[in-house]
């Protein structure tokens, strides 16, 4: 039986038929991922020097491969992000933007970003080097301020990746803020509560759109955009992605949804007051007891959920934020809060989850809770899901 299988797997791969699986890379994997890309593009590859051949020119790399097939987003964006923050970040919040960038986003030539940007982080590098060699007349040439502030960026670098409703009059008050939450059991309430917060609190805002797109590592077929549109990639939502759409306002509660630089507390959880609404990045403050006061200048980054029915993965370049007036009860765990209101217009349905919502609280005083639910017969009761099995 064995070998008959063998045989047949035989005759199909002489046959020309044979499918081979590849292996997921991840976009911030580097040269795997840009492999990975290739292999769905460039056929009949007969060594890892001919997948890195394209338009009868044998690249070094494979993301410069990759660019020369216009596989990978240039650096507009990031360029422009950059220009940007320098508006009103302080050279500190430039440094850690650069290297966010560059550590967790697809930049297609970090040397080309590093040369248009190097002036607006070099402003401060003669005055350190004045106090530093403790010389006032110090003068530094072009390269010399460059070679400066590379050591400097290159330091802030390796630094990171080794640690890789009625409206109350003080709503963007940080303490007020830090100390209450309103949870909910599923994402659908949070972002109507949101919503309607956020309408209710003064000022115009911005709405920020998501540019939705495939990845194309996950798809084999040259149809894709027909059978997925556009319009289609922005409906989808997902638990821990931004939508394609967010409403962003001066002074809201929002939420980092990716770690960004854990040693200086932006991570997944984070919650910060927004200070300024950019085009292509927002500024924040953080309001949670680490680096508690700590700025953050936060650009468009690439998500892809990490679970979904979907035939495809989805690249979403959007703000890693989301409103957090309102937070699904699952989202809050790890969250110290004296005041909490847990909103029920339907119960809890998994294990332990009510049980989690009302750890959040410090004291029995700061719990609310509003059952809402049309189907209860006693209001006064909430129900508790238990599994008896885990027990």
């Amino acid at each position: 039986m064995g070998m008959e299988c063998k045989r047949q797997k035989m005759e199909h791969e002489a046959e020309g038929k044979s499918s081979w699986r590849i292996y997921f890379a991840h976009p911030v994997s580097g040269e795997c991922f840009s492999m990975r890309m290739l292999l769905n593009f460039v056929k009949w590859c007969t060594s890892f020097q001919s997948i890195r051949r394209v338009n009868e020119v044998n690249h070094k790399t494979y993301r410069k491969a990759c660019y020369t097939l216009g596989l990978l987003d240039d650096n507009k964006e990031w360029n422009d992000c950059l220009v940007e923050a320098s508006g009103w970040a302080t050279e500190n919040e430039l440094k850690h933007l650069l290297v966010m960038v560059l550590m967790h986003y697809q930049v297609c030539d970090a040397r080309q970003l590093w040369k248009n940007n190097y002036e607006i982080l070099s402003q401060d590098i003669t005055t350190i080097q004045r106090k530093r060699l403790c010389m006032k007349d110090l003068q530094l040439n072009e390269k010399q301020i460059e070679a400066y502030t590379l050591v400097r960026e290159g330091s802030n670098y390796d630094a990171t990746k080794k640690d890789m409703i009625n409206m109350p009059t003080d709503y963007n008050d940080p303490a007020y803020l830090k100390e209450k939450s309103i949870l909910t059991p599923k994402n659908e309430l949070v972002h109507e509560l949101n919503d309607i917060i956020i309408k209710m609190i003064p000022g115009e805002g911005r709405t920020y759109y998501s540019s939705d797109d495939m990845c194309k590592t996950s798809t084999n077929t040259d149809e894709e955009d027909i059978l997925y549109p556009t319009k289609f990639l922005n409906n989808l939502r997902f638990p821990g992605i931004p939508n394609h759409d967010i409403h962003l306002k001066v002074g809201i509660l929002s939420m980092l949804l990716r770690n960004l630089n854990q040693t200086k507390g932006f991570c997944n959880g984070t919650r910060i007051v927004i200070t300024h609404l950019g085009i292509w990045s927002v500024s924040a403050k953080i309001i949670s007891a680490k680096n508690l006061g700590s700025r953050v200048t936060i650009p468009r980054t690439i998500m892809s959920p990490n679970e979904s029915k979907c035939p495809f993965k989805l690249k979403r370049r959007q703000l890693p934020l989301a409103t957090c007036y309102a937070m699904t009860i699952n989202k809050s765990q790890g969250q110290t809060l004296h005041w909490v209101g847990l909103y029920l217009p339907k119960h809890v349905f998994t294990h332990g989850q009510l049980y989690v919502a009302i750890s959040q609280v410090t004291t029995r005083e700061g719990l609310t809770v509003l059952n809402a639910d049309d189907d209860t017969k006693y209001p006064t009761f909430i129900k508790n899901i238990i599994y008896e099995e885990v027990f």
